[in-house]
């Protein structure tokens, strides 16, 4: 009897999760769902694990926890009894939502060095998101440590010992079931599929309620940045030098040799490569700082050094300010420190002929307009709309690590922290 009403319980707790939180609903109705008895059981309340060998996670439900949540003082008024209905099943869909947010977190793939820190930073990752009065018992709030709410377990992790109340909460034996909540996760380092089922899980429940629902707008993109494909880049410098290396032109020599019979229209000769010629021009103007240019120099150097070339810096603003050639140094002082505009650096560049421009600017000057014969490579401290640009030739950079030093805390499937 006590199994079948928990069964009931559970089931109309997963009905009534989808009709108020579509998304919550759809990745816990793809769990298995496995009911333990009595306090003997590892499970005293609710949990989700990873069974090896299983495609999907299990939900384990003790009956008995359930059966104690629903229980009602006789005593109470019928609208009294209704009342502390509801508060129970606010609770469920509190405790659902609970293993959900785990699930859609990826806190199942994270893999911590203290067990202890780790439970509790969970918790709070994922009680920042449910509301106080549909979470049972004494709840892990990032309230209670002096923390802010709407932080990633990572953050969490990292903060917690600077919290004198953790501090005091570690000395005890309080932590031991919350732990044991979080024991059937499994680890990611030796379950190579786990990340995978994660994935699909919520692949599965974004395309069955066609989107995610009514979260909110915070937690919708921090679940885009953990379970979407990490976008592959290129360094920045490394784009700067395959740009000046493809500035070299290539011409032959050829000899009087016949041309071969095997490969015909190949005249038989020796490629010659010019010397790289390159001018830097420099934007002067207050906007770009003295960090941005030494982080600029130091990958003109670095090519200035590898390859034979000639590389021609010149300062402009309002008006071209200094031209000299580079000999592998910055002295950290430029000339100028007024407005911008770069037109009269690219008509001076035109009269120098040469192969290739590559121009540090952030594009705050007036629009301009002109046809160059040479390659050029616009290098910006950060990124701008194209409808701001002021000129529609040339290639555009960005190296961001300058001035945006955040990094989103991503995790690893078998990375430890």
């Amino acid at each position: 009897m006590l199994l079948e009403n928990a069964q009931q319980r559970l089931m109309s707790g997963i009905v009534n999760l989808i009709r108020r939180r579509l998304f919550y609903g759809h990745v816990v109705q793809q769990w298995r769902r496995v009911f333990v008895f009595g306090e003997g059981s590892e499970c005293h309340t609710m949990r989700i694990e990873r069974r090896i060998g299983e495609p999907v996670l299990a939900l384990v439900v003790n009956v008995d926890y359930l059966d104690s949540m629903f229980g009602v003082d006789p005593g109470l008024s019928r609208d009294e009894s209704r009342r502390a209905r509801q508060i129970c099943w606010a609770k469920l869909g509190g405790i659902l939502k609970h293993e959900a947010l785990h699930v859609c977190l990826g806190h199942l793939c994270l893999v911590f060095a203290d067990e202890k820190r780790a439970a509790v930073a969970c918790d709070c990752a994922v009680n920042s998101y449910i509301p106080r009065e549909e979470l049972p018992g004494n709840p892990v709030l990032p309230e209670s440590f002096g923390l802010p709410v709407g932080k990633s377990a990572v953050w969490y992790y990292r903060h917690l010992p600077e919290s004198d109340e953790y501090i005091s909460l570690v000395g005890g034996d309080g932590l031991d079931d919350l732990v044991t909540t979080h024991k059937g996760w499994g680890s990611p380092v030796s379950d190579r599929m786990l990340w995978p089922m994660l994935k699909s899980m919520m692949r599965n429940a974004r395309e069955s309620c066609g989107g995610y629902g009514s979260l909110s707008d915070d937690l919708v993109v921090f679940i885009k940045s953990i379970f979407s494909p990490v976008k592959r880049t290129v360094p920045w410098d490394r784009v700067l030098s395959d740009f000046c290396a493809g500035t070299v032109d290539c011409s032959f020599q050829y000899t009087t040799s016949r041309e071969s019979r095997r490969f015909r229209g190949v005249r038989p000769g020796i490629a010659k490569h010019e010397k790289m010629d390159i001018v830097v021009i420099v934007d002067t103007s207050m906007s770009i700082d003295d960090e941005m240019l030494g982080k600029f120099f130091s990958v003109i150097r670095y090519i200035w050094k590898g390859v034979d070339c000639n590389i021609t810096v010149m300062e402009c603003d309002t008006e071209v300010r200094c031209v000299y050639p580079f000999r592998g140094s910055f002295t950290g002082f430029v000339h100028g420190r007024g407005g911008t505009n770069l037109k009269l650096a690219f008509d001076e560049a035109v009269k120098m002929r040469a192969g290739g421009v590559v121009c540090l600017t952030d594009f705050q000057m007036p629009k301009f307009h002109g046809r160059y014969r040479f390659s050029t490579l616009f290098v910006l401290p950060k990124d701008i709309p194209v409808k701001q640009w002021p000129c529609r030739f040339g290639r555009v950079l960005v190296m961001p690590e300058v001035h945006e030093k955040w990094s989103r805390e991503r995790f690893s499937s078998a990375g430890t922290v």
